[in-house]
């Protein structure tokens, strides 16, 4: 798994040496990807997620929720019938979050109150943020170290 989601991949049966033709039996037509959410480690009910086309051998389902486990199976399918792959269970992951940008005050700036109130752009899949503030430009002495915080705001302690 890369990125978002759920990353498949899966080997493509059909012989190097069949002729490509849509009659012949040996040759996929396709695939067909199904999805099932497992719960209480029981997996409930396969559903179609994605066809996939002949000789395509992977699927990204970035329709896959974060932290939720899932059965996958691959079936192929052709003239002839269908056969199902073996089932493989993964969970969703989380896309990672974008970087908030201060805007308030300033980078750089010099303010005049000692509880300044720091203001930042919403982070796309961002949960929550953690804030530090420090006299020094590589944060070896933090005055406020500041975690789970779920505003795109917040007010800075007075300095003790």
């Amino acid at each position: 798994m890369a990125g978002l989601g759920v990353d498949l991949a899966w080997t493509d049966p059909t012989p190097a040496a069949a002729p490509a033709t849509l009659g012949n039996p040996a040759n996929e037509v396709g695939f067909r990807v199904e999805r099932a959410t497992i719960t209480g480690g029981v997996p409930g009910a396969f559903a179609v997620i994605r066809n996939a086309l002949a000789n395509q051998t992977a699927y990204r389902d970035t329709s896959a929720a974060a932290g939720v486990t899932y059965r996958y199976r691959v079936i192929i399918w052709n003239v002839a019938g269908t056969a199902a792959s073996n089932t493989v269970d993964a969970v969703g992951t989380a896309p990672v979050p974008g970087v908030p940008v201060l805007t308030s005050p300033a980078n750089g700036a010099t303010i005049a109150t000692q509880t300044p109130t720091l203001q930042w752009n919403a982070s796309a899949n961002a949960t929550t943020y953690n804030v530090q503030v420090s006299t020094s430009p590589v944060f070896t002495t933090l005055l406020v170290n500041q975690t789970g915080i779920v505003a795109t705001t917040f007010m800075c302690p007075p300095a003790s």
